[in-house]
């Protein structure tokens, strides 16, 4: 039962690991990531652009919450 959940972990993990939402710009000084969001409360998308350094460790921080999410998940419930 416990390789099952292993398994199941790390194929949630590994889907997670491209984003297709982010479509890179470029902009006059430096490299700039627009993304589609939708704001809290709407369900329309709006784009927005940050610096392409920030960006990428909102990512990686917003991936590894949502690996941490699920791992308490499983484990908290233990069916």
């Amino acid at each position: 039962m416990n390789a099952l959940k292993i398994i199941t972990l790390s194929l949630l993990v590994s889907a997670c690991t491209t984003n297709p939402h982010v479509v890179p710009a470029v902009a006059s000084e430096q490299d700039v990531v627009c993304t589609m969001e939708k704001p809290t409360g709407s369900n329309r998308p709006v784009k927005v652009c940050r610096p392409a350094a920030g960006t990428l460790d909102r990512e990686d921080t917003e991936r590894d919450m949502r690996v941490l999410q699920r791992q308490t998940e499983i484990l908290s419930n233990p069916n």
